[in-house]
């Protein structure tokens, strides 16, 4: 199941026909580009909204420490990230692993280790509608 959900996201951010008009960039922070890729209503949960985005790292680039009010699920698909999410371990993934992040959770490493290659990485959200995708820790 993990694998078809990685796979499902990968054929996302390399451009699945059908999400070019519903592709537009949110705020993206320096060195770190998002780009809101698919924003739908869940089904059967009027309430609740399913957000993928793409993120792209520029070579030892970093995002501020955050949270997400709903879960977060995050396929590499290029180069290595390392995320470290409260207290727990800093961890390392490279292109074809994945992670995840529960609602709520402090996300307090998300970086590009690399000062060469650029990493990039498919976000899953699952969020309240019209919550904002990401809040400063």
């Amino acid at each position: 199941m993990l694998r078809q959900l990685a796979a499902g996201l990968a054929a996302v951010a390399t451009g699945f026909p059908g999400n070019e008009s519903r592709a537009h960039e949110p705020a993206s922070q320096e060195g770190v580009k998002v780009t809101k890729l698919l924003n739908e209503e869940l089904s059967g949960h009027p309430e609740e909204t399913v957000t993928l985005v793409l993120l792209e790292f520029s070579p030892k680039a970093s995002s501020p420490p955050h949270r997400h009010s709903g879960p977060v699920f995050i396929y590499v698909t290029a180069g290595t990230v390392e995320t470290q999410i409260g207290g727990g371990p800093l961890t390392t993934l490279h292109a074809g692993e994945v992670f995840y992040e529960p609602a709520g959770a402090v996300h307090l490493v998300a970086r590009n280790p690399s000062a060469t290659e650029s990493a990039k990485a498919v976000a899953f959200m699952i969020g309240g509608k019209g919550a904002p995708l990401t809040n400063p820790a």
